[in-house]
């Protein structure tokens, strides 16, 4: 085996003193071996021109190739190469002494691990380095020194910083990253805070105060540490002061941000609530995007408290097949004829990011200008958008003036309301009157009940002259069982109503569960008109007024004898005209006649309310004759002539392919989509199809954007009332 070892050996020194580099290590060796080896040493060392030559073809494959591999070290039986006449080979404990070397097996030398990764090329040649770095070194006998040196030149400590700072880089990043790191830290603490600010704000704006002090001047730091300050701030740095006082974390925090970064000041203030209403616009918007991006719209104007013409802009639309009515924002006019509102409508829509030709549907109140055939707001509208953008006149108007004419056509209705109107009147302008209400009845609005009368009775009783004569007179007209049976009756009716003006209210009402409600109700209006109905009426309001301690006002008001006109003497008179005719006849009444025309009146209200009601909510013909396509409960549902006229009023929707295909849908979906109650489940139904019945679901949508009311406006200038105060809205600012 030694015989076969020396002969591979000196094979190998034959190879390598003929030129050839050596492809495998020699673990053993012999002396002639090692001197071959030497004078190959030597060369490489001490001979820089043939150094520069042997550089290039010098490939060195079993060192560390970078920083991510850690440095070669073997720990075998080295070979030993003649220096110095002594026999001398690598010693592994140079390793712990040493830790930079890299030992090459394929070359028997040594490099400097650090030095070969981090110097540039312009440094290889350094006497210091460039023996450990592209050459090698194997001088095992000087070895210690030549260590020494290299520790200590610069190249080589500059080699040592770079691998170091690589080393923290892995931990930490590299410098970069910690800047940006740091950066990343920097931000999210101004962000935390910021978003803190941002919900002081956000709450102001949700509880309808305002932000802003008199003078916002001091520090907040200083507020918190002086406990006797009693200057105000204003709602927003005022809730920033609590928030410092309850939380350190906070106010460390908020200590820590430079002086002009407080995020406190009246700009600040008021870009976060532009920046809230923004993201809301934008939230909206993106809704509208993401369902058909048709929508209608709902306008009404009013007067705010600084005297400047308000405009509320609201639209409605369905997303997720929910049907959705949004205040967008209140426009100052500065002109109400239509002209002027048309513009400012469209300017703010364009603005906002909605497309008139998505406009579909409107909604106003029924004033002149809005309401107009010819030269109102909805013409002008609808000759903007390009579609037929149908008028819908609000529903809730409707009813209003519905009641509103059966009043001025009913005459005892009529007087009735204006003696509520009137006992109102009397309690709630005097704080004293008031209060005596309130301590009978609980509650300032008149109600047919005896506690009512008392109220009065103990007015009666003023040392005021006024008061007593009003309160007495007030009296008289409510002890009349006219009176009472005429509340009663009322009061059953507008019971009645009351429901249909409520859902006539609502954001979600669509126009065909509207039509049915209507419908509904004008049943429920001829079922009343009842003789059974009305004695049970009467009764109960004849039981309440014998049983309330009511003086008949007979007995207060004495009544004269009534006289024939002496211009008559010569005639034979059966029977006179007039108002005194009438009273006496009202006199010499029966109870049975009295009941008569108590439901003679009961009947004419509900005659007149029937008629009203199928006057006001027969107009827009079109869609009631079209809308039950749409109701899943009708036997028109889906027929597809129907749905063409509905998807009229939407240009795209009128293209022949189009209606090709809805045509078809409509075919397939009859008798799929009959077990829905609302237009809400039917849409969400269809949607659970995908693509399949597209245009249907177009149509449906179509449908379910036609508003019902413009009640969303009018909410709004409740909110307006409060947050533009006069103070605020002469003041421009928050």
């Amino acid at each position: 085996m030694k015989r076969f070892l020396n002969n591979f050996s000196k094979h190998k020194a034959e190879k390598t003193i003929e030129g050839d580099t050596p492809k495998s290590p020699s673990i053993h060796t012999n002396d002639s071996t090692a001197s071959e080896n030497t004078s190959v040493n030597s060369s490489i060392a001490f001979n820089p021109e043939p150094t520069r030559q042997l550089v290039k073809p010098l490939k060195i494959l079993d060192l560390s190739l970078n920083y991510d591999q850690p440095p070669v070290q073997p720990n075998i039986v080295y070979p030993y190469k003649s220096i110095s006449k002594s026999k001398r080979s690598f010693n592994s404990t140079w390793y712990k002494q040493y830790p930079w070397i890299e030992y090459s097996i394929q070359f028997d030398q040594i490099f400097c691990y650090y030095c070969r990764h981090s110097l540039p090329p312009s440094q290889h040649c350094n006497p210091n380095a460039g023996n450990l770095t592209i050459h090698g070194y194997s001088d095992w006998k000087h070895i210690g020194s030549m260590a020494k040196v290299h520790d200590k030149c610069d190249t080589h400590k500059l080699a040592l910083a770079k691998y170091k700072g690589w080393c923290n880089s892995k931990i930490q990043g590299s410098v970069t990253t910690m800047i940006d790191s740091q950066i990343r830290v920097e931000v999210a603490k101004n962000r935390t805070m910021l978003k803190s600010l941002i919900r002081c704000a956000i709450y102001c704006a949700r509880q309808d105060i305002g932000l802003r002090g008199h003078s916002e001047t001091t520090e907040i730091s200083e507020i918190v540490n002086n406990d006797i300050a009693t200057e105000n701030k204003g709602n927003f740095v005022e809730l920033v002061k609590l928030l410092c006082i309850e939380s350190q974390t906070f106010c460390s925090a908020y200590e820590a941000l430079p002086k002009n970064a407080k995020y406190t000041s009246k700009i600040i203030q008021n870009d976060m609530i532009s920046a809230a209403s923004t993201v809301i616009a934008q939230s909206i918007l993106k809704e509208v995007q993401e369902g058909s991006k048709i929508f209608s719209l709902i306008v009404d104007e009013a007067r705010d408290d600084a005297k400047l013409e308000q405009m509320s802009i609201c639209i409605r639309y369905v997303h997720n097949s929910v049907i959705k009515e949004r205040f967008l924002e209140f426009v100052e006019l500065k002109e109400l004829n239509a002209n002027a509102l048309s513009c400012n409508i469209k300017l703010f829509l364009n603005n906002f990011g909605l497309d008139l030709s998505n406009y579909v549907s409107q909604s106003y109140d029924g004033a002149s200008v809005m309401s107009g055939q010819f030269n109102g707001v909805q013409k002008k509208i609808k000759d903007m958008s390009g579609n037929l953008c149908p008028y819908i006149h609000c529903h809730a108007h409707k009813l209003n003036l519905v009641l509103v004419d059966v009043s001025r056509k009913v005459e005892e209705v009529h007087d009735t309301i204006g003696l509520l109107e009137a006992v109102y009147a009397f309690q709630s302008s005097s704080t004293l009157r008031y209060q005596v209400f309130f301590d009978k009845t609980g509650s300032k609005v008149p109600m047919h009940c005896d506690t009512r009368w008392s109220a009065l009775k103990e007015c009666t009783e003023s040392s005021k002259s006024k008061e007593a004569a009003e309160a007495k007179g007030l009296l008289i007209q409510m002890n009349s069982l006219k009176t009472i049976v005429l509340l009663f009756c009322l009061d059953y009716i507008l019971s009645l109503v009351n429901i249909l003006s409520l859902n006539l209210q609502t954001t979600t009402l669509d126009y065909s569960r509207c039509a049915k409600l209507i419908k509904s109700t004008m049943e429920q209006l001829i079922n009343l008109r009842s003789e059974k109905i009305f004695i049970n009426i009467y009764n109960e309001a004849v039981s309440v007024f014998q049983t309330s301690n009511i003086e008949p006002n007979d007995t207060l008001r004495p009544t004269r004898e009534l006289r024939i006109s002496s211009t008559l003497d010569n005639y034979l008179t059966y029977s006179t005209l007039g108002a005194s005719t009438r009273r006496k006849e009202k006199q010499n009444m029966s109870s049975k006649d009295t009941e008569n025309e108590f439901k003679r009146v009961f009947f004419q209200i509900l005659d007149n309310m029937n008629n009203e009601m199928i006057y006001r909510f027969t107009q827009n013909n079109e869609i009631l004759n079209y809308i039950h396509a749409s109701d899943p409960k009708s036997t028109e549902f889906l027929i597809s002539d129907l749905l063409v006229k509905l998807g009229n009023m939407y240009q795209p929707y009128t293209t022949n392919d189009f209606i090709e295909v809805l045509k078809n849908q409509c075919l397939i979906g009859k008798s799929l989509f009959l077990d829905n109650l609302t237009l809400s489940d039917l849409h969400q139904q269809i949607s659970n199809y995908s693509e399949t019945f597209d245009h249907v679901k177009k149509i449906i949508e179509l449908v379910m954007a036609i508003p019902v009311s413009s009640a969303s406006a009018e909410r709004s200038f409740s909110t307006m009332r409060r947050v533009k105060t006069y103070l605020r809205s002469t003041m421009k600012s928050s």
